[in-house]
């Protein structure tokens, strides 16, 4: 999937963009995963009114992390 939804930060966009390994964006209910190979899942959006910087950091410190 190439078209991120808008509710996908802009800094977790630049970091997806960069990946080298294959990825997939799963959408389950109101939250958006990026599966990277075998690795478990992480939460990269979701539908929230409010934007929680807590979640961007952890969500690019595990895409940095494959």
């Amino acid at each position: 999937m190439t078209d991120l939804p808008k509710q996908i930060d802009k800094r977790v966009r630049r970091e997806i963009a960069a990946l080298t390994r294959p990825w997939r964006l799963v959408k389950k209910r109101d939250h958006y995963f990026i599966e990277i190979g075998d690795r478990p899942m992480i939460c990269v959006a979701n539908n929230s009114s409010k934007r929680n910087d807590w979640q961007i950091n952890k969500a690019l410190e595990a895409i940095r992390k494959t």
